[in-house]
């Protein structure tokens, strides 16, 4: 059983511009036995939407996962073998289209 605490929070810096925040406590179970450990996550969207039907959203996010048995830390990871996603013409982007573990800074484009 986990359980956590979610914050979303979204400033409005401009009438097109807008940033999200949401940072996340977790309380897991341990691998090892009965006891509980912490899983801290940031994700950190920002978004654009000029006039007109178009949206830009870029997203970075990091996850901690600090299990007494290992630690576990997935972020973005934007390295130049992993292009991001583009998602066009989807109300959202489908984060399975990611293989790897810890995945990549997601961007989408709606129009």
């Amino acid at each position: 059983m986990a359980c956590g605490l979610l914050l979303p929070v979204n400033y409005k810096l401009t009438d097109t511009i807008a940033l999200t925040t949401v940072p996340k406590l977790d309380v897991f179970g341990n691998a090892l036995d009965d006891s509980r450990h912490v899983n801290t996550a940031q994700l950190i969207n920002a978004g654009f939407a000029p006039p007109g039907n178009f949206t830009l959203h870029g997203e970075l996010w990091g996850d901690w996962n600090f299990d007494p048995a290992r630690t576990v830390t997935q972020n973005s990871n934007l390295h130049e073998e992993r292009l991001p996603i583009i998602c066009v013409g989807e109300t959202t982007c489908p984060r399975s289209r990611v293989t790897d573990s810890s995945s990549l800074g997601l961007f989408s484009i709606h129009l």
